[in-house]
């Protein structure tokens, strides 16, 4: 019986192409892997800057209506967490804060977002009042108004409004 001296290169023909699609499957995977972490990153630093931002707003708020606010540690908000640091600068308050997304412990973003807040010179003194335009005001069966009222238009008052 005669031998075929080209038995077996068929077989070193798909072990070669074999190798060539793994490695293109290997490259493709690993570049889908980068980019999926890279959205992610992208997704969280938005959410981080918007929880920032939110908090920014919170200490404004607790500023002006809460005495002897100095800060938060760990609140959760959204899809992270924040911190909230307020340091004096003169007359003018630093706030600080520090959004994480998830968490603080192992965030897959961290945004910082820094105001100058400072307490206006005016003082406003129309607390719990009634401001209207050209239209005025129309009170009828008892209706009562506590506090201050500016009209650019009439006030009528019927039946006992005072």
């Amino acid at each position: 019986m005669k031998q075929n001296a080209q038995t077996g290169q068929i077989i070193i023909l798909v072990a070669v192409f074999m190798m060539v699609i793994l490695a293109l499957v290997v490259g493709l995977v690993g570049y889908a892997g980068v980019q999926i972490r890279s959205e992610r990153q992208a997704v969280g630093r938005v959410q981080g800057l918007n929880i920032a931002e939110a908090a920014i707003e919170k200490a404004i708020w607790k500023l002006n209506n809460t005495s002897g606010y100095t800060g938060e540690t760990g609140t959760a908000f959204g899809n992270g967490t924040y911190n909230i640091t307020i340091t004096n600068s003169g007359l003018n308050k630093i706030i600080k804060a520090e959004a994480f997304v998830p968490n603080a412990t192992n965030p897959i973003a961290k945004r910082v977002v820094q105001a100058t807040a400072s307490q206006g010179s005016v003082t406003i003194n129309f607390s719990y009042g009634v401001l209207t335009g050209d239209g005025g005001i129309d009170m009828d069966n008892n209706s009562t108004i506590t506090g201050d009222v500016y009209s650019h238009g009439s006030i009528d008052g019927a039946n006992g409004a005072a």
